[in-house]
């Protein structure tokens, strides 16, 4: 088993993918948490993991326990933290849910 290991791609998908150029294909992808917040391809590199299927392994990061938050703020109707403005989490959950901030 191959494995292209990263950390904090922060929704960055294009530059995941040049990244990956030497054929990530036949590899696992590891992921050592921040997989999103502040880039602009939400929706296009959770497309791509979900694609890689149990070749795709994640460790959940900073980020990750920052977008649990900012959704429970969003479900609760509790004030959204400008921490999550700031870090881009509002964006993360704007592009799953096909909204704008």
């Amino acid at each position: 088993k191959k494995y292209f290991v990263v950390s904090d791609v922060h929704s960055f998908y294009d530059e995941l993918m040049k990244a990956s150029m030497k054929g990530i294909s036949d590899h696992y992808l590891v992921v050592a948490g921040d997989l999103f917040d502040r880039g602009p391809k939400t929706k296009e590199l959770y497309s791509f993991v979900n694609k890689l299927e149990d070749r795709f392994i994640y460790v959940r990061g900073n980020h990750e326990d920052l977008l649990e938050s900012c959704v429970a703020d969003i479900v609760s109707g509790r004030s959204i933290s400008p921490h999550h403005f700031g870090n881009g989490t509002v964006r993360t959950v704007a592009a799953f849910c096909d909204c704008s901030e």
